[in-house]
């Protein structure tokens, strides 16, 4: 069945343009679906820490990662 579909696509009659535009939607195709794969499926970082009322996040290094007077 797939070779059937090719078949019938590799006879079809086009033109530069309709190949240049059939080619462009394949490949815009392709790339969306692996961006949309990776999305899906790729983790985002370490996880955060929220505080127990689960309002902010405590930031454990950086700018304000400590109180004042702590190091």
């Amino acid at each position: 069945m797939i070779k059937q579909n090719i078949q019938t696509l590799l006879d079809k009659e086009m033109d530069r343009k309709k190949f240049l535009a059939f080619s462009g939607t394949i490949i815009l195709g392709i790339i969306g679906i692996t961006g949309l794969t990776n999305l899906i499926f790729k983790s985002h970082g370490s996880p955060q820490i929220v505080t127990q009322n689960n309002q902010h996040p405590i930031q454990t290094s950086g700018y304000g990662g400590f109180t004042y007077g702590d190091k």
